[in-house]
């Protein structure tokens, strides 16, 4: 890439930072339970994806799973884990959003990620529960629930419960409650 080029590159680069910066501003603004402004939304999953700025795409992913804009957040997550592929929060945010949009089979590979990442961590392994319950793979929950059962034996009480009658609840599109929330 020659000079002018790269410069070319570093103001688009900028200037998605800015706009993104800025949605990310008025997102916060927003009062509980007060609508999503469709300009903030559009702002969130285009500007903020042309940004390249992993710390970004997680944030403004997160506002956009808010708002129930799903694919638009779960492209954001994705391409946090593209640029930071060994980052736990990068992967947890990618989680969320399969999760909320019901793809529980495309959880499974960064659920057994996470877990691997920190084998003793509840939160990550109740993750991989949810994931191997609802995306069909029994022996990645029992996996997640016998290392909960040695890091947390209470929560392990509930995940058990969980493991062996999973719950739907319908919250915007049909999605299920994760264990701790019953």
């Amino acid at each position: 890439m020659n000079a002018t080029g790269a410069s070319d590159l570093q103001a688009k680069l900028g200037a998605a930072f800015e706009g993104c910066a800025g949605a990310i501003d008025a997102a916060k603004r927003r009062r509980r339970g007060q609508r999503a402004d469709p300009v903030v939304i559009e702002t969130l999953a285009t500007q903020c994806l042309a940004s390249r700025n992993p710390g970004q795409h997680l944030e403004a992913s997160r506002f956009l799973a808010f708002a129930r804009q799903y694919d638009a957040s779960i492209a954001l997550s994705k391409a946090a884990v593209q640029q930071m592929p060994n980052s736990i929060n990068a992967r947890v945010s990618y989680v969320v959003a399969l999760q909320l949009a019901g793809r529980f089979e495309d959880m499974l590979p960064h659920a057994r990620w996470v877990m691997s990442a920190d084998p003793k961590d509840s939160r990550l392994l109740r993750f991989g529960i949810q994931a191997g319950v609802w995306g069909g793979d029994v022996a990645l929950a029992e996996e997640a629930y016998a290392k909960l059962q040695k890091a947390d034996p209470r929560q392990a009480q509930a995940a058990r419960r969980f493991v062996d009658r999973p719950h739907r609840s319908r919250v915007g599109g049909e999605h299920p409650r994760c264990f701790s929330e019953l």
